[in-house]
């Protein structure tokens, strides 16, 4: 059903502000509305949080980069289908000093992660400098030196093919015999050192360069090789040791992580509290609030209200607000609520559907598995889910949904003959040569008797549309529209309630309800029409919806394709399974490892499909009948929970 709602006006004092805002959040039942532009009234004000909001938006990300950073590594680690944590209401109203702690904690392991990865990235270049030092090893002088008084020094490498000699004898000539060459080592290239006299540079210069002389880059206040190579690799220990450090201050850090999560959340709920500040308009000593609240929740906010000093009125909306819709079923109607609104939200005072939509949804996808060994796996783990998580929000209507359709799937399963596709009969047949289980279903085999199948499935998609066109008369009905219920939609149930007579029972009798439909149609489609041959003619060419009827009806042959091919990939993974033949133990393993592989693959293929086209089924061929849509969610303020859970006694 869609919420009745009212219209909240709410007058307040300024020191009330803080613990009405908690109340109001915790509440869960309050939509707060935004103002819109007020720049041209001078007496009340909209605040500007921005500030804080960043403040508090960098805070959620340090604290979520942490725990990201730091889960890997935490003891506390939780189990698949655990249960979120549950904190007290009280923490997050008024947080205690652990909160403050997490939140440092998580800047410091930040801080300590980023200063590990520049540490690695220096460590790195200090092994490339380490690479360029060790040809240099032998090397007496320090590998800055160039030189004093008159003495120049040129050190650096030579292409491996240079002739020692020959080169000598060039640069006795450049410098008249005042130079000593010294080769320092051979590895990838020839390391040398020249020395000469300062006057002969430019010649000396000269001939290494036509040597392919490349001079080596160490800096000038640069030691011996030898102690370039101990000093960096000290300097790579102490790094490699803070790293080390890093780690175990990291690894300790990673107990903190439950109070991270908890901390995360604080802050993302006090960044709702800041937004709806900023809806709520500020006069001199008092704040207006204007809002939305469910009928059926009034008293809880009244009481609520009943501790403070301020004015609160409750009106019925009236044309042109901006009603918000609320879907609000039992545990059933509220999973596929999900899915309704994945569409588009119903129209304020519409019809909620979402009770409707959860069968027809079930069906569709039990009939598309028709398996009840698959429908027992969904029961079981989404039973298992909701008993060891206790999710709340959207995990519980997921897992809700999973559940129903599971039941619709062991349903279809019986009835068409699936237990793991056709597990029970390929071991009768290949292990123990029995035709016992050659037949399981009870109405038919979707892969032995298609046409069979495929004449269900329509048929069922002819009750899922005329459902539709039975809401569309309704919705005429509590319109006052009654001729658009009887004549625009009625008389398409006599057409289609003539030709399944005319063709399945009774061809007189089928022609003469189908008659009256038609009549009904062509009479007074275009009744708007003040001309009757135009009237006529608008009736006439309402007739064409029998086309896209039937377009609509041959959509639902989805359902028959889906079933077939995931019964037959069923099929072949059985026949797989059981080729080895009479019970063995070679073919005992070939069970174990292939069925439960090969059948939660085919779930997987299979569940993606099954999804799409049932959501398609129900989007445009069903809601296309009647969905009257145009409304907005309803978005009360709440806390903004993801890793905790909050024990609310005073408001549940």
């Amino acid at each position: 059903m869609i919420s009745r709602m009212k219209k909240l006006s709410l007058v307040l004092l300024k020191s009330d502000e803080e613990a009405v805002l908690n109340d109001l959040i915790w509440l869960k039942t309050v939509e707060v509305s935004d103002p819109g532009d007020i720049s041209n009234d001078s007496i009340v004000l909209k605040r500007d949080c921005s500030q804080e909001i960043l403040s508090s938006e960098n805070k959620i990300s340090s604290l979520e980069s942490a725990i990201k950073m730091l889960s890997p590594k935490r003891k506390d680690k939780k189990k698949l289908l655990s249960s979120k944590k549950v904190e007290s209401k009280e923490l997050f109203i008024h947080p205690d000093k652990s909160i403050e702690e997490a939140e440092q904690i998580a800047s410091d392991a930040l801080f300590l992660k980023e200063r590990n990865e520049k540490y690695k990235e220096d460590i790195r270049k200090l092994k490339i400098y380490l690479t360029s030092l060790t040809p240099w090893k032998d090397y007496s002088l320090p590998l800055g030196y160039s030189g004093d008084g008159s003495i120049r020094c040129e050190s650096g490498q030579l292409p491996l093919s240079t002739n020692l000699t020959q080169l000598s004898m060039k640069l006795e000539e450049a410098s008249e015999g005042a130079f000593e060459l010294t080769e320092i080592s051979r590895g990838n290239t020839l390391c040398v050192s020249v020395i000469f006299h300062r006057a002969y540079k430019n010649e000396v210069l000269n001939v290494l360069g036509e040597s392919g002389f490349t001079k080596n880059l160490f800096p000038v206040n640069s030691k011996t090789a030898k102690e370039e190579i101990a000093q960096t690799e000290d300097r790579i220990k102490e790094l490699e040791k803070a790293i080390k450090d890093a780690e175990s201050k990291l690894e300790e850090y990673s107990g903190y992580c439950s109070k991270m999560e908890t901390a995360a959340d604080i802050e993302r709920t006090k960044v709702v509290k800041l937004r709806h500040k900023e809806r709520i308009l500020e006069t001199g000593h008092t704040l207006l609030m204007t809002g939305w609240v469910p009928e059926r929740n009034v008293g809880k906010l009244e009481r609520k209200l009943e501790k403070y000093t301020c004015f609160c009125e409750l009106s019925d909306p009236v044309d042109g607000d901006d009603v918000p819709t609320e879907l609000y079923n039992g545990p059933f109607g509220d999973a596929y609520s999900m899915i309704v609104s994945m569409y588009g939200y119903p129209k304020y005072g519409s019809v909620d559907h979402s009770f409707i939509t959860g069968i027809f949804f079930a069906l569709r996808l039990g009939m598309i598995f028709s398996d009840a060994g698959y429908g027992l796996l969904f029961v079981l783990v989404s039973i298992l889910g909701l008993i060891k998580m206790k999710p709340e929000g959207g995990t519980k209507r997921i897992l809700i949904i999973v559940l129903t359709c599971g039941v619709s799937c062991i349903i279809c399963g019986v009835l068409f003959g699936g237990y793991f596709g056709d597990l029970p009969t390929q071991i009768a047949q290949n292990i123990f040569h029995s035709h016992d289980l050659d037949n399981l279903a009870i109405i038919c085999n979707p892969v032995s008797e298609p046409m069979t199948f495929i004449v269900i499935a329509l048929v069922a998609g002819v009750v899922h549309l005329l459902t539709g066109l039975g809401i569309q008369m309704v919705q005429y009905f509590k319109k006052g529209d009654w001729k658009a219920a009887v004549f625009d939609v009625g008389s398409w149930f006599f057409i289609y309630i003539g030709l399944a007579v005319m063709f399945l029972v009774n061809k007189i009798a089928g022609m003469i309800v189908l008659g009256i439909g038609l009549l009904m149609l062509i009479s007074m489609k275009g009744r708007a029409k003040k001309n009757i041959i135009s009237r006529i003619f608008g009736g006439i060419a309402g007739l064409y919806d029998m086309v896209n009827f039937a377009t609509d009806v041959l959509s639902y042959s989805r359902i028959f394709a889906l079933a077939l091919s995931g019964a037959v990939i069923a099929s072949v993974v059985n026949t797989l399974a059981t080729m080895g033949g009479s019970i063995s133990v070679g073919s005992i393993i070939m069970m174990i490892i292939i069925v439960p592989f090969g059948h939660l693959l085919n779930i997987a293929v299979s569940a993606i499909g099954a999804f799409v086209h049932t959501l398609r089924l129900q989007f445009l061929e069903f809601y296309g009948k009647f969905f009257d849509e145009g409304g907005r969610g309803f978005e009360p303020a709440a806390p903004d929970l993801k890793y905790v859970s909050v024990k609310d006694t005073e408001n549940s």
